[in-house]
């Protein structure tokens, strides 16, 4: 698995694949945008959605994975590209304040956590109801688990 700084995220794709990402990206076809513990995920809109996760170790791109053809033959992708054309920024400023941003993100977390807790079992499905119906993501992971 390579790892590049994340300004030389670009050397990874073919420079066809890397302008298509830039399209993407220009049209405002990225969505979603989240950090989670080891980088961030979106999700990008094209002639289908597409799920993109991007793997973040030491400021620089680790791993990526896209949920579309191309990507599952193993190949880096234009979602990929959009994804990180998108998140460039965030991902160059991985630390802020004294903080790295996977303790603020765990530290959100557990509020998070907290909070839910709170929530009676009744109204939390209906909160994860109304979400599904408005998330395609969230509709897609909820129906591949559970159905």
């Amino acid at each position: 698995m390579m790892v590049l700084q994340m300004e030389n995220w670009k050397d990874l794709f073919r420079p066809h694949i890397l302008e298509r990402g830039l399209n993407y990206y220009e049209i405002g076809a990225v969505e979603n945008v989240q950090q989670t513990e080891k980088g961030f995920r979106a999700t990008v809109v094209g002639s289908e959605n597409y799920e993109v996760e991007i793997e973040i170790k030491d400021g620089r791109v680790y791993d990526m994975w896209c949920s579309c053809p191309y990507a599952e033959d193993g190949n880096y992708c234009k979602h990929m590209a959009a994804a990180l054309y998108e998140s460039e920024e965030t991902v160059r400023e991985i630390k802020t304040g004294d903080k790295t941003w996977q303790e603020k993100f765990l530290e959100s977390k557990q509020e998070l956590a907290e909070v839910i807790s709170k929530i009676p079992e009744d109204e939390l499905r209906s909160i994860l109801i109304q979400l599904a119906q408005e998330n395609e993501s969230i509709r897609t992971r909820i129906m591949t688990k559970y159905s």
